[in-house]
């Protein structure tokens, strides 16, 4: 029973990290661009248009110390860093729930930054997806060609 756990617990780490490659840190950043890219001026903070409430959660959580709304509008690279993790973390799960298709995770987690729910099929959250997966591909091969 013992060699049982320990093939499952290997079969676990190594399924874990080949969804990790899957998904690099450029791809990761390439679409936290393209949120920048596609965001919509809600009247909130930053160029991705971020919820106050959500700016102190997120840099809580992920920086250890809260940040309020202004210093994350005022500090991009900060920004950034936050959304890499909170993004990043994001597009993975979606990625690994889509049966590994890219397109998919990432219109399903554009779909989530819109509205908190990966699957919404509303048509105007559709315009907002689609432009959302063509800024992403856009930078993917900026970055490629450079």
């Amino acid at each position: 029973m013992n060699n049982y756990f320990k093939t499952i617990f290997l079969l676990v780490i190594f399924l874990s990290i080949n969804v990790q490659a899957q998904i690099s840190d450029a791809k990761v950043s390439a679409l936290v661009e393209a949120l920048r890219l596609g965001a919509v001026d809600g009247k909130l903070y930053s160029e991705w248009q971020i919820k106050p409430k959500n700016i102190t959660n997120w840099s809580t959580r992920y920086l250890g110390k809260t940040i309020t709304p202004e210093e994350f509008a005022a500090n991009p690279t900060v920004a950034r860093q936050i959304l890499e993790i909170k993004m990043g973390n994001l597009l993975r799960e979606q990625y690994e729930l889509s049966g590994q298709d890219e397109t998919t995770a990432i219109l399903r987690t554009a779909s989530w930054w819109m509205s908190g729910i990966p699957e919404n099929s509303n048509p105007k959250l559709e315009v907002f997806t689609q432009n959302i997966l063509k800024f992403y591909r856009e930078v993917l091969d900026k970055a490629k060609n450079k």
